[in-house]
């Protein structure tokens, strides 16, 4: 089974965009990344969706090794993370096999229900 780490750096967190996942910062409750047609996409609720602009985001966005694709209520956010997890370089082998990858009770958000 496929499975994506809880938090991830940037350049993976890109990866699993292009996958089909949306992504955010731990720290944002109301904003997510998507890909769509090359692009990043910001999905923010009661917004329009829009294309991510330098203003959207700083250096430390893109250093953070924080980014997810868990729902804002997932409670394995509150824990510190693993470093050796975070740190380990996995290859990116396509989708998961499944809605709650990490058996969590915290399923992959759809863009729907991120749009409210």
């Amino acid at each position: 089974m496929t499975t994506i780490p809880p938090k991830l750096h940037f350049p993976y967190a890109l990866r699993v965009m292009r996958a089909g996942h949306a992504v955010r910062r731990v720290g944002w409750t109301d904003r997510w990344w998507i890909w769509r047609g090359g692009i990043v996409v910001q999905v923010e609720a009661g917004e329009d969706n829009r294309p991510v602009q330098s203003t959207d985001y700083d250096a430390d966005d893109l250093l953070s090794w924080d980014w997810t694709t868990l729902p804002v209520d997932c409670e394995l956010l509150s824990k510190e993370p693993d470093m050796q997890e975070l740190m380990t370089v996995r290859p990116y082998d396509g989708l998961p096999d499944s809605a709650d990858p990490l058996g969590l009770g915290c399923n992959l958000p759809t863009i729907d229900s991120i749009r409210k």
